[in-house]
């Protein structure tokens, strides 16, 4: 059964408001401890591809329109991770089990995620400063730092194209 990571589904709002940092961390770590489980039991015909993008890209419909297109042995990791340093505890733990990773990065411009985060309604809206940030770290998967293959997606592109 292929498996659906996203680290924003382990941060809980509330603890959020408290300290953010701590909750931020908190979640990641049980989305690569989910990632390490999901690894090991592909293995060794497993495949992981790693959605990456700016937030509002459309990373996680992508995985929805794959999910059970690419095999029962597919895990997608579902996470903005817009430079090489937050993508290596991926990559490290694809490499650990033996189970060769995919980048997906979903190519959006800041505007077009600006406009998409604009019309979400305003609990779900991230702070403009966020997208704008991550804009500024991006740095496009590739190869050489570890990706079996790199796909690069439009993001207003036909998200059922493999």
């Amino acid at each position: 059964m292929p498996v659906h990571i996203d680290p924003n589904r382990y941060l809980n709002p509330a603890a959020y408001e408290l300290d953010p940092v701590d909750e931020t961390n908190r979640a990641w770590a049980q989305a690569y401890a989910e990632l390490d489980e999901a690894l090991r039991n592909a293995a060794p015909n497993g495949k992981l591809y790693l959605v990456c993008g700016l937030s509002r890209a459309g990373k996680t419909t992508w995985v929805q329109h794959h999910l059970n297109k690419l095999g029962d042995k597919a895990v997608f990791f579902d996470a903005a991770v817009p430079a090489k340093t937050h993508r290596q505890k991926t990559l490290q733990l694809a490499h650990k089990h033996g189970v060769p990773a995919t980048a997906v990065w979903i190519d959006i411009s800041p505007e077009l995620a600006l406009q998409r985060n604009r019309e979400l309604p305003p609990e779900t809206r991230l702070p403009e400063s966020t997208v704008r940030h991550a804009f500024a770290l991006y740095q496009l998967p590739s190869t050489d730092e570890g990706f079996a293959n790199v796909q690069i997606v439009a993001a207003d592109a036909d998200l059922n194209a493999a």
